[in-house]
């Protein structure tokens, strides 16, 4: 997979995009995602968060596109805990590709060959697995 416009930081919790961090996990609430299958296209949508640290001159929206998708795998949210923790990312990085069976798991913040496989974890216990072509970063400000 490609990271075309942005790297995955090495604390697995956060994106480096024009060299500004964008942490997914405390900045961030998850919005959800949309399955463009016709065209192998995965959307996933971050929105900046209300909290009273996050700096109101970080971008309102992250965007993560994926192109020419292979692999999407689901794992459930665990029924017991809160669903105000569905928008908490908890991890985000990458895991071999011969551990097809693991979900949860990241290994390294790079895509290699034979490890290109994204995780993304979420502290409800939901989780997905994405392989692609490439993924894009766009981010939105209010006008």
């Amino acid at each position: 997979m490609n990271l075309l416009n942005f790297e995955l930081a090495d604390d697995f919790i956060a994106i480096d995009y024009n060299g500004e961090y964008l942490d997914l996990h405390n900045n961030y609430d998850f919005y959800g995602f949309e399955y463009i299958t016709s065209k192998r296209k995965l959307i996933f949508t971050w929105n900046r968060s209300n909290k009273e640290w996050v700096s109101k001159t970080s971008p309102n929206q992250i965007v993560l596109e994926f192109n020419g998708v292979s692999l999407f795998k689901c794992k459930e949210r665990d029924g017991e805990t809160p669903f105000s923790e569905d928008d908490c990312l908890s991890s985000i990085g990458f895991i071999g590709n011969d551990l097809i069976d693991e979900i949860e798991g990241f290994s390294q913040s790079k895509p290699t060959i034979g490890c290109e496989h994204l995780n993304l974890s979420f502290e409800s216990g939901f989780a997905v697995k994405i392989e692609a072509l490439d993924v894009v970063c766009n981010t939105k400000s209010k006008s």
